[in-house]
């Protein structure tokens, strides 16, 4: 498989500092893009996101490209911005206690703005209806922070996506097709990034910040640093391409692996971790904004 030497450069450079830091047993150097704050190094879960993102979502930027439909370029950014999202959720992991279940709703408040406006895109008079429904269930994805299983959870959104997304391939437009393909791609692939990374959960701070008192002072979207970072377009051969491995996944540092692997270990009794909440939250009418398994159809407008 090819692969992009510049899409990689910026993401591997922060790994292998990581990495350094692991090997000498220290936390010392400058803040990492995209930390909290400063001072503070990037979780590795941020950095395996960081990897999975800018592997997988391409595909499906260029696929939308091609298509040149608006609505289906609109659906896509929209999806992109839930994963900028999620990423600020899983840096806030590094730095704050776990939410309990009554402060979901206010943490969570861009999340369900962003869901609302996916969903009242949904013209069901489009001929892009399909497209923007398929999205907008995606967007699930971010609530993957609230759940005991996260790549259950992303198993269920998978399910709901493919009952809009069969109805995309039914038309039998090639460029339609792709990128629905390439969508139902990067969602089984980051089922499977869930089950390696987070399988039981996501892990807290339990010695951090109380998480209502952090997201005031970091809302999610209001951060630059909540963007994930762009590949690096400077000159020069750079750094060798990190291996592929497991159908395109790129392949972390051992010693980043070996710090994923001891925090999610309930042997190891991390006083520094905190795994999710049991059961997702029930505050702030998330159900209702997302339509999680309810993949119908809204009326035809008369």
């Amino acid at each position: 498989m090819a692969v992009n030497l510049a899409q990689f450069e910026s993401v591997l450079a922060r790994l292998e500092s990581v990495a350094e830091r692991l090997e000498k047993g220290t936390s010392g150097g400058g803040a990492a893009a995209g930390s909290a704050s400063a001072g503070e190094d990037v979780p590795p879960i941020v950095l395996a996101f960081d990897m999975f993102v800018q592997g997988k979502i391409p595909p499906v930027e260029g696929c939308a490209k091609d298509l040149n439909s608006k609505d289906v370029t609109e659906a896509t950014e929209i999806y992109v911005e839930g994963l900028r999202l999620l990423r600020e959720l899983f840096v806030a992991t590094g730095s704050c206690q776990k939410p309990q279940d009554t402060d979901w709703g206010k943490i969570l408040g861009p999340v369900m703005e962003l869901g609302q406006k996916a969903q009242k895109a949904c013209d069901s008079r489009s001929d892009f209806f399909q497209h923007r429904k398929a999205s907008a269930e995606s967007l699930n994805v971010i609530m993957l922070v609230t759940s005991p299983s996260p790549p259950g959870h992303v198993q269920s959104i998978l399910e709901t996506f493919d009952f809009h997304a069969n109805k995309v391939l039914q038309k039998k437009v090639d460029k339609e097709t792709a990128w629905v393909k390439a969508f139902k791609e990067s969602l089984k692939e980051f089922k499977d990034w869930c089950a390696e990374n987070c399988k039981m959960g996501v892990i807290w701070n339990v010695k951090g910040q109380a998480a209502l008192d952090y997201f005031t002072a970091h809302p999610l979207g209001a951060a630059p640093s909540g963007a994930a970072p762009k590949a690096s377009k400077g000159k020069g051969k750079g750094p060798p391409p990190p291996k592929a491995v497991c159908g395109g996944f790129v392949g972390m540092p051992e010693e980043v692996k070996a710090k994923l692997k001891a925090q999610r270990d309930p042997k190891n009794s991390n006083p520094e971790a905190e795994t999710a909440p049991k059961a997702a939250p029930a505050a702030g009418g998330m159900s209702a904004v997302f339509n999680v398994g309810t993949p119908r159809e809204s009326p035809a407008a008369s």
